[in-house]
C-alpha cells in the first residue's frame, strides 16, 4: 500500500496492476504532483486484483503490459467480468501497435508509454469525466426502460388504446390495443413507428358525432382548451359501433410551436350501455310515477263525489225534516257514518299518495305560530267536547318545511293526544335546540307500553281498540305522520309513561330569523243566505245535491257542468241581476277542463272578479298554490255542510272593509 499526501480536498484511490514497486511509485508521483491525495495498492496476479475490486471502490486501474504471473488482457477480463466501470489505464515501456490497438478494443481506454507519463493525469481526468457520463447516460437510459415499462403496463391494465400524432410529418402511431379494440387485425399495428394517419381515426368516427370531435380536436390545437377529451362512437370492423372516451395533449417545441399530440382511447360501451339502460329505467319510473299521480288524482275525485253527494243530501234532508223528532236520531247517526267515511277516505288516499311517493313536498320558510294557531281552533272543540284543556303555546321560530304537510303532521298527533287522554289535557308547542326547532305535543294520556312504542306507527295499529270503535280512529293517524317525516325529514321522538302520559316530539330545520307575523284574520261570518250563486260540476247528481243544500240556506242557484254552459245561462241574466255573488265549482271537470277554467270564464263574462270556491279531493302543495293565484278558496272534498256554508257566506257577505273573500280564503287554508 502506498500512501501519498497532497491537497486535503482531492482524494484519489488507485489500484495499480504491476509487479513493480518501482514503476508504482512513479504512478502515485504523477497524481500527488499536481495535489491528489493518493491512496493505491498493487496487485500482480488475478486472485488479488479480484479481492482488491471485492474489498474497495476504486477511482482507477492503471495495468502494465505484461507481469510473471499476470497481464493487462487478463486483468481486462477480470474488470469487465466484475461489472467495472472506473477508468482502465495501460502502461507500457514497449509495446507493439498491434497489441496496444488490442488492448483498447479489449476495453482498455487509453494506452501510455512509461516514457511519457506526465499524460497520465490528463488522460485519467478524461476518462473519468466520461465514465461520469457514461454512468449518467446509463441511468437515464434504465429510468426511461422503466418509465416506458410502467407506462405500457399501466396502459395494458387500464385497457386503453395509445395514439402518438407526429403533428410535423402528419404520421400517427396507433397501438396494438387500438386495432384490438376496433376488431382490426395485429398485424395493422406498426412496431412502435408513426405509420398511420389521423385519418385512419377520423374516418372512423359515426357521423353524429365527427363535428364535435373535430370541433374538441380544433379547440384543443388553437389553445382554448388545456386538454383534449371528448366521448364519441368508432365504427367497428365486425359491425355497429363502439362508444370511446378520446384524450390527449399536444406539446410545443423550440419556438413554442406544436410538434407532438399524444393521448388515449377508452373503451367506454359498457358504461354507455348501462347509462342508457339506466335513462330507460328511470323513464319507465317517472311514467310509472305520473300514471299512479294520475289514477290517485282520479280515485280521490271519483271517490269523493258520491260522498259529497251523500252529504249534501243528508245536509237537506236535515233541513226538510228539522220538526221531524222521530227521525232525528237517525239523521244524526248518518251525519257521523259521513264522518267516518270521510275520515277513512282521507287517511286511505293519504296512505296511498305517499306510498306511491306522488306527494312532493314545497320547501320553504315557515313560520310555526300560524300553523300551530290553525291546529289549534280545529281541535279545539274535540278537547272542550271531552272536558279536556288543549293548550297552545305560541312561538316565533321559523323552520324549513311544508306548511301543509306539517299543519298535518301536528293536527295528526294532536288528535292522537286527544283521543287517548280522558283526563287532564294536551299541550304542543316548540323548544329551541340549536339548529333544530322540536315542535312537541304532551298529553297526560294513558301512555304507551315500551313494547308496542313502534307498533303505533304501523297502519291500523291502535291501543285498546280491538272491536275496532270507529269513534277511536282508524289506526291510520300516526302511520301518516310517520310517513310524512321520512318525506320531509323530521325525525319523530317519543317518550311515553304508562299511565301519566305521552310527548311526541317532530325536530325541524331552524331557519335563522323570525318570520312576520300574519295580521289577525276577521272572525268568519254566518251571514243570512241571500244572493245569486252559480255552481259547476260535470257530474250531474253531484251538481243537483249541492244546489239543493245552497237552496236551503236562501240562495238562488244555477247549476252548470261546464265553463260555456255556465257563461251561457249567466249572460242572459246580466243586464237584470248583474254579476253573480258567488261560483263554487269542482275541480275536475269533463274533457281534461277544470274549475279554474271555468272561474276565469265567468269572471270574463261577467268582468267582474267573482268570489269564488273550488272544491278538490287533491291535497298537493301546487294544487293550492294554484287555486291561490286564481284568487279563488279552496275546500277539500267531501266537505261538511257546514264548513260550506261558512265558506261561503265569507264569499257573498265578507266584512265590511275586509279585502274580498280574504276571510273565507284563510278559513279555506
Amino acid at each position: 500500500m502506498i500512501t501519498a499526501s497532497a491537497a486535503p480536498d482531492r482524494p484519489l484511490r488507485l489500484l495499480i496492476v504491476d509487479d513493480c514497486e518501482d514503476d508504482a511509485f512513479l504512478i502515485v508521483r504523477q497524481f500527488t504532483q499536481v495535489g491528489y491525495q493518493v491512496e493505491s495498492r498493487r496487485v500482480d496476479t488475478a486472485a488479488a486484483m479480484a479481492n482488491a475490486l471485492a474489498d474497495a471502490a476504486w477511482d482507477a486501474v492503471i495495468s502494465d503490459v505484461t507481469m510473471p504471473r499476470f497481464s493487462a488482457e487478463a486483468a481486462l477480463a477480470l474488470y469487465g467480468k466484475m461489472g467495472c466501470d472506473m477508468p482502465f489505464l495501460v502502461v507500457s515501456g514497449v509495446v507493439s501497435e498491434e497489441n496496444a490497438v488490442a488492448l483498447l478494443k479489449a476495453g482498455a481506454h487509453d494506452f501510455l508509454s512509461k516514457f511519457r507519463l506526465a499524460r497520465m493525469v490528463p488522460a485519467f481526468e478524461r476518462e473519468r469525466r466520461e465514465a461520469v457520463r457514461r454512468r449518467a447516460h446509463r441511468a437515464a437510459e434504465e429510468s426511461l426502460r422503466l418509465s416506458e415499462e410502467r407506462y405500457a403496463l399501466a396502459a395494458r391494465g387500464a385497457n386503453d388504446g395509445l395514439w402518438d400524432w407526429n403533428l410535423t410529418t402528419a404520421k400517427v402511431y396507433y397501438s396494438a390495443r387500438w386495432y384490438e379494440m376496433l376488431g382490426l387485425p395485429a398485424d395493422a399495428a406498426s412496431d412502435g413507428l408513426p405509420t398511420a394517419t389521423l385519418d385512419d381515426w377520423l374516418n372512423r368516427i359515426h357521423p353524429d358525432d365527427a363535428g364535435r370531435v373535430r370541433e374538441a380536436l380544433d379547440q384543443h390545437l388553437a389553445g382554448r382548451s388545456p386538454h383534449f377529451s371528448v366521448q364519441h362512437r368508432l365504427r367497428h370492423a365486425g359491425g355497429g359501433h363502439r362508444w370511446m372516451l378520446a384524450r390527449g395533449v399536444a406539446v410545443g417545441g423550440e419556438g413554442g410551436r406544436l410538434v407532438r399530440m399524444a393521448g388515449s382511447f377508452t373503451d367506454i360501451t359498457a358504461s354507455k350501455v348501462a347509462e342508457l339502460r339506466l335513462r330507460q329505467a328511470k323513464d319507465k319510473i317517472e311514467a310509472a310515477t305520473a300514471a299512479k299521480m294520475r289514477f290517485l288524482a282520479a280515485a280521490s275525485h271519483d271517490m269523493r263525489q258520491p260522498v259529497q253527494a251523500l252529504f249534501c243530501f243528508s245536509a237537506v234532508l236535515a233541513e226538510r225534516l228539522r220538526h221531524d223528532h222521530a227521525v232525528r236520531g237517525v239523521l244524526d247517526d248518518l251525519d257521523k257514518s259521513l264522518s267516518s267515511l270521510k275520515e277513512l277516505l282521507d287517511a286511505l288516499l293519504d296512505v296511498s299518495k305517499l306510498d306511491a311517493g306522488v306527494v312532493k313536498p314545497s320547501l320553504a320558510a315557515v313560520a310555526v305560530r300560524p300553523v300551530m294557531e290553525r291546529v289549534w281552533k280545529e281541535m279545539a272543540p274535540q278537547a272542550a267536547a271531552k272536558g279536556l284543556r288543549l293548550r297552545m303555546v305560541p312561538s316565533s321560530a321559523v323552520a324549513t318545511s311544508d306548511a301543509g304537510l306539517l299543519a298535518r303532521i301536528l293536527r295528526n298527533l294532536v288528535e292522537n293526544a286527544v283521543r287517548y287522554t280522558e283526563r287532564g289535557g294536551v299541550v304542543f308547542g316548540c323548544r329551541r335546540r340549536g339548529e333544530r326547532i322540536l315542535l312537541q305535543v304532551w298529553d297526560s294520556g294513558i301512555g304507551i307500553p315500551e313494547r308496542n312504542r313502534d307498533m303505533i306507527f304501523e297502519e291500523f295499529f291502535q291501543l285498546g281498540n280491538s272491536e275496532r270503535d270507529r269513534r277511536k280512529g282508524l289506526g291510520l293517524g300516526l302511520a301518516i305522520v310517520s310517513r310524512l317525516s321520512r318525506l320531509l325529514d323530521h325525525p319523530v321522538d317519543l317518550r311515553s309513561c304508562l299511565g301519566k302520559g305521552s310527548m311526541f316530539s317532530v325536530a325541524l330545520p331552524r331557519v335563522g330569523r323570525s318570520a312576520a307575523e300574519p295580521a289577525d284574520l276577521p272572525a268568519a261570518c254566518v251571514a243570512p243566505g241571500y244572493g245569486w250563486v252559480v255552481v259547476i260540476d260535470d257530474e250531474r247528481m253531484v251538481a243537483e245535491a249541492l244546489a239543493s243544500l245552497i237552496r236551503t240556506w236562501g240562495y238562488r242557484v244555477t247549476v252548470a257542468q261546464s265553463a260555456d254552459d255556465a257563461v251561457s245561462q249567466i249572460a242572459p241574466q246580466l243586464d237584470r241581476c248583474g254579476p253573480p255573488q258567488a261560483v263554487v265549482a269542482d275541480y275536475r271537470l269533463g274533457q281534461g277542463r277544470t274549475g279554474l277554467e271555468a272561474i276565469a270564464a265567468v269572471r270574463s263574462c261577467c268582468r267582474a272578479t267573482v268570489p269564488s270556491v273550488v272544491l278538490t279531493g287533491d291535497t298537493a302543495s301546487d294544487r293550492l298554490n294554484e287555486i291561490d293565484a286564481a284568487d279563488a278558496a279552496m275546500l277539500h272534498k267531501p266537505v261538511p255542510p257546514a264548513e260550506l256554508r261558512q265558506v261561503l257566506g265569507g264569499l257573498v257577505h265578507p266584512p265590511a272593509g275586509s279585502p274580498y273573500g280574504r276571510t273565507a280564503r284563510a278559513m279555506a287554508r
